[in-house]
């Protein structure tokens, strides 16, 4: 069987919709809309490629966060099986204390 692969690191992306403006520092504006998205260019690709049909995996950097936990699930509802390369207990890419 043939499959693709790829690395990358994977975002997840806060949007917020239907705010008047952007807030000046330390203000709070209100959004009517929010939503948490996949990002990075190789995750949506194989993304992509999963919806397709493909049998696609990702070497990736997930946590024991919120945001990995959402990657994670997001991955495997559009038919890409993730392959952790991170050993970490705190989100990758943040330093540990």
């Amino acid at each position: 069987m043939n499959w693709v692969t790829g690395f990358g690191k994977t975002n997840v992306d806060l949007l917020y919709s239907g705010m008047p403006r952007v807030p000046r520092e330390g203000e709070e504006i209100y959004a009517k809309g929010f939503s948490m998205q996949l990002g990075g260019g190789i995750p949506a690709t194989l993304i992509n490629l999963g919806r397709l049909g493909v049998p696609c995996q990702i070497q990736t950097l997930l946590g024991k966060d919120q945001f990995s936990a959402f990657a994670k699930s997001q991955f495997e509802a559009n038919g890409v099986a993730p392959h952790n390369l991170y050993a970490g207990e705190a989100m990758p890419g943040r330093p540990c204390r």
